[in-house]
């Protein structure tokens, strides 16, 4: 398998917001930016990340928009911020007509130590495989064999020398994008955020969707160096490639209003967020598709003791070589197979 070359961002960065307690005579935007600074600032995080989306078009036929209406990617994130290790379960279901797919991942990076290290589960792997697999036409139900079952894999990180440098320079870049991204939400009309008149725990704050595009672009063209690591992505580049994509969505993209919902917990925590990104693609024939994006996380805790899943115990672990050598031997052996 190819060596993974991991780019160190902060989990935390992905989450987005949470809250915090309702002060006493306090607006809906500063409770919500207190819940927002809660979770930026929190040493440990469990969120459960589930991103779908809706598609009305007679680009797509009947199955393709079948298939785009029931994709779901979901992330089950452990974070430990403080000391760097993160568990993320990636799940991915998809059907389309008779056929389904569901991909189990887990993966549990760790930069705690002098080496960053990246993890995952020979059920895991194996799960991934079989989906291919399934979804090429050829349904094999392979089970992991018997010596590597509830092992931890090892997978190789790509280490050119530059992984240290890179990693402060995009930590910073991270650091600026977020600390732009809370100026960006504290500039915002107080009249942009609003209470549930029969939920005083829900709050739902909306915004120009152009104006958060916008946004977006500038806090990429402003830290380039959150681009540091990936192949063939130097500032020039980066330059141009954000112009030349920014100059494409003013053209074929409508992004209409977006609307995010909170709901706190009663002790003012965060207890779910529903994000909703409606937007029209148009080509040059004509042709129009109603998109909207739904992004729904779940916190399960803030700043609470948390109980990683992966045995990382030294006798669990194996390597990716001899994950593959266990396959091997199994697809070898015609007792082993389905």
């Amino acid at each position: 398998m190819k060596k993974i070359k991991t780019i160190p961002i902060k989990i935390g960065a992905v989450t987005g917001v949470s809250a915090l307690l309702t002060g006493c005579g306090a607006t809906a935007q500063d409770d919500y930016m207190s819940a927002y600074d809660e979770v930026q600032d929190a040493d440990t995080f469990e969120a459960d990340i589930q991103m779908s989306m809706d598609v009305e078009s007679d680009v797509f036929g009947h199955e393709e928009t079948e298939m785009l209406n029931n994709t779901v990617l979901a992330m089950d994130v452990m974070s430990d911020v403080a000391n760097d290790q993160h568990e993320v379960d990636i799940g991915l279901a998809l059907s389309m007509g008779a056929m389904d797919m569901n991909i189990d991942m887990p993966m549990f990076l760790d930069n705690s130590g002098d080496e960053e290290k990246l993890y995952s589960t020979s059920d895991g792997m194996i799960d991934i495989i079989d989906s291919m697999l399934m979804f090429e036409g050829f349904p094999m139900n392979i089970e992991t064999p018997e010596s590597i079952q509830g092992t931890v894999v090892e997978l190789p990180v790509e280490d050119d020398g530059q992984n240290e440098e890179v990693s402060e320079e995009q930590e910073e870049a991270t650091e600026n994008i977020m600390a732009q991204s809370r100026t960006f939400l504290e500039d915002m009309d107080e009249e942009a955020f609003t209470r549930d008149e029969d939920a005083e725990n829900m709050i739902t704050y909306s915004v120009d969707g152009n104006v958060v595009v916008d946004a977006l672009f500038d806090m990429l063209e402003d830290n380039p160096a959150i681009f540091e690591g990936v192949e063939d992505m130097n500032e020039a580049a980066i330059d141009d490639d954000l112009s030349e994509i920014r100059d494409e969505i003013d053209e074929y993209i409508e992004v209409d209003e977006v609307e995010t919902e909170v709901v706190l917990n009663e002790n003012g925590s965060m207890a779910t967020e529903e994000m909703r990104i409606p937007m029209m693609l148009n080509n040059d024939r004509g042709e129009t598709i109603d998109m909207t994006l739904h992004m729904d996380v779940e916190y399960n805790s803030i700043d609470d003791d948390l109980d990683f899943s992966f045995d990382l115990s030294e006798d669990n672990i194996i390597s990716e070589d001899e994950f593959e050598e266990a396959m091997e031997e199994s697809f070898n052996d015609p007792m082993m197979m389905p």
